[in-house]
């Protein structure tokens, strides 16, 4: 995981079936876990690494207004929301990956009938399984 780059992982035919663009932008909120954002006119993906952590260890040190745990594309994963994250149309996904967690996030303006969370789960099953092991 220490070498693994979330801004060449998507391909992107991929990106565009989403409805994002094909080019990222890096995007690191916090320096522990680097990654890239791709943006559509419906949502904005981002994908960072953290490799310090796991979806075990992230469940105790987050506060989450949501963390269930679930097998997603054959890896350990969690969809995970901190509090008023499920407000603002968004929902994360962390899933176990070389020794650390890969974290998918999906944004956006989202009418009632689009579950975000659903919307993340479906990347996350079309492309876990291409983590690194």
């Amino acid at each position: 995981m220490e070498k693994f780059d979330p801004c060449g992982f998507f391909r992107p035919a991929e990106l565009t079936s989403w409805g994002l663009s094909a080019q990222g932008k890096e995007f690191a909120p916090v320096s522990f876990e680097p990654g890239c954002r791709w943006q559509g006119e419906q949502m904005s993906l981002t994908f960072q690494k953290n490799v310090d952590e796991t979806v075990a260890s992230y469940e105790k040190s987050g506060n989450w207004e949501r963390y269930d745990k679930k097998t997603i594309g054959g890896r350990s994963a969690a969809v995970a929301n901190v509090p008023g994250g499920g407000s603002t149309g968004g929902c994360n996904v962390l899933v176990d990956a070389g020794g650390g967690v890969a974290i998918y996030g999906v944004s956006g303006r989202f009418d009632d009938s689009v579950d975000a969370c659903g919307e993340v789960e479906k990347i996350v099953g079309q492309s876990a399984s291409r983590l690194p092991e």
